[in-house]
C-alpha cells in the first residue's frame, strides 16, 4: 500500500504551502486553503482511496470524518480549493496571489504516475512550524 505524507510548512492568508511524498519520495508541491478559510483538514492520518467524480475523474479522495470529496487535485491558488489539495510542479505567485504552478503537469506526470495502481493508501498530515498562524 503506499503511503503518503504531507508536509506544510508555510502558512499564508493565501493558502497553506507544502510538499506531498509518496513512499518516501519527493512528488511535487502543495496548495491547501489559506488561514481565512473556513476548514482544512487537520494534521493526523488518513485513508485515501481512488475517486471518481465528475470535475475530477481518477484522483483520490482523502476521507475526512465529515466531509466528502476531499480530493488531491490541479489548481493553482486558494481559490481553487475548497478544502482539497492542490499539486503544483513548483510554488510561486500568479500576479500578488500565492500558487502552485504548473499544476495540471504536476497531476498528470508526477501524481498519477506516483500512485501507479493503487486504489488505496495511507496519508499522514504533518503541519511544521506553524505556531499559532493556523493548520
Amino acid at each position: 500500500m503506499k503511503t503518503l505524507t504531507l508536509l506544510t510548512f508555510e502558512d499564508t492568508p493565501q493558502g497553506l504551502i507544502g510538499v506531498l511524498l509518496i513512499d518516501g519520495h519527493y512528488v511535487c508541491d502543495t496548495l491547501e486553503p489559506g488561514m481565512k478559510s473556513r476548514w482544512r483538514i487537520p494534521a493526523g492520518i488518513y485513508d485515501v482511496k481512488k475517486f471518481k467524480g465528475k470535475k475530477y475523474s481518477d484522483t483520490y479522495e482523502i476521507i475526512v470524518a465529515g466531509h466528502t470529496a476531499v480530493l488531491f487535485h490541479w489548481g493553482n491558488t486558494d481559490e481553487h480549493t475548497d478544502g482539497c489539495v492542490l499539486v503544483g510542479r513548483r510554488t510561486g505567485k500568479l500576479g500578488l496571489v500565492r500558487a502552485v504552478l504548473h499544476s495540471r503537469v504536476a497531476f498528470d506526470e508526477d501524481f498519477i504516475p506516483a500512485m501507479g495502481n493503487a486504489n488505496k493508501a495511507i496519508l499522514q498530515i504533518i503541519r511544521m512550524d506553524l505556531g499559532n498562524k493556523g493548520g
